[in-house]
């Protein structure tokens, strides 16, 4: 990757279910999405300026989903480049929260999965890594 294409941070949340640990909150872009229509992804969004990681996924689950996070550990960054001048760097979390029940506000769907059902969706290209990690860890 070019050291002068600038790198767009974003932050995605691995939401754990409260009340069946394995399961996360996975969404899937809107149709209407230029870049990546219709792939599913691990919630989240771009870290504005003077917000830390952790400020920014708070903020972009609530506006997505109302959903109030606990932000815990963090897994793997990844790099994508998602055009000819553009690199998005992806911080991925662990995270919990206390409510089953979602309300989507910019997805086409969200659901709950099992580490199992992760390997059935078509992925955004940044998200794979993560799917990766994350399942090591539950085999593991």
């Amino acid at each position: 990757m070019n050291d002068a294409i600038p790198i767009l941070r974003v932050v995605c949340a691995l939401v754990e279910h409260p009340e069946e640990p394995g399961r996360i909150l996975v969404a899937q872009r809107p149709a209407s999405d230029c870049r990546l229509p219709l792939k599913w992804e691990f919630p989240g969004g771009k870290v504005e300026v003077g917000e830390s990681n952790a400020e920014a996924l708070r903020r972009e689950i609530f506006e997505e989903f109302e959903l109030t996070i606990k932000v815990g550990a963090s897994l793997t960054p990844t790099r994508w480049q998602a055009s000819e001048d553009l690199v998005i760097e992806l911080a991925p979390f662990l995270c919990q929260t206390g409510k089953i029940q979602f309300h989507l506000h910019e997805h086409a769907d969200a659901k709950w999965l099992n580490p199992e059902e992760m390997k059935s969706l078509d992925w955004a290209p940044a998200d794979l890594p993560i799917v990766g990690e994350w399942l090591d860890r539950k085999i593991s």
